[in-house]
């Protein structure tokens, strides 16, 4: 798995490619979290976009949603969902992209991250896919928890 982070205008374009799903080995739901979101995106009470590419397909439709997570930790060792659903039914047995929003409105955490998940559809066999998130840039003096940006490579 690896992610980049590019300003364009206002806002930075996160993308994490080769987020591995694995097989959900009978009707399980599986799932995969991406990156954590940068430090700098302005998510705290916004709504903001995201596209799921399927890279690799499976042979069952698992109908591929997303959720955003928070957490006090960056180790995600307890977070709370934020938004269950970006409201998405990727089909994984193509090589499909879906556009969605997550809401972080009235949420306020210092980390964040997108997590994909199956409806619990057995998907035959594992897949993989890029996450691209849209969120508006925030300036350095106002990040939620005074951390220098990080750098993904």
């Amino acid at each position: 798995m690896a992610s980049t982070n590019t300003a364009l205008g206002k806002r930075y374009i996160f993308t994490t490619e080769a987020l591995a799903l694995a097989d959900s080995a009978g009707a399980n739901v599986v799932t995969v979290a991406g990156d954590t979101l940068p430090l700098n995106s302005d998510i705290d009470g916004n709504i903001f976009g995201i596209t799921i590419e399927c890279t690799e397909v499976c042979a069952g439709d698992g109908a591929l949603d997303a959720r955003l997570e928070g957490s006090i930790e960056s180790t995600f060792a307890n977070p709370v969902t934020v938004d269950a659903s970006a409201g998405v039914d990727l089909d994984t047995t193509g090589l499909n992209t879906v556009s969605g929003t997550l809401s972080a409105v009235s949420n306020t955490w210092p980390f964040y991250r997108i997590v994909l998940f199956t409806d619990g559809t057995d998907t035959a066999d594992a897949s993989a896919y890029t996450l691209t998130t849209a969120t508006l840039y925030r300036t350095p003096a106002a990040h939620r928890n005074s951390t220098p940006a990080r750098s993904y490579a």
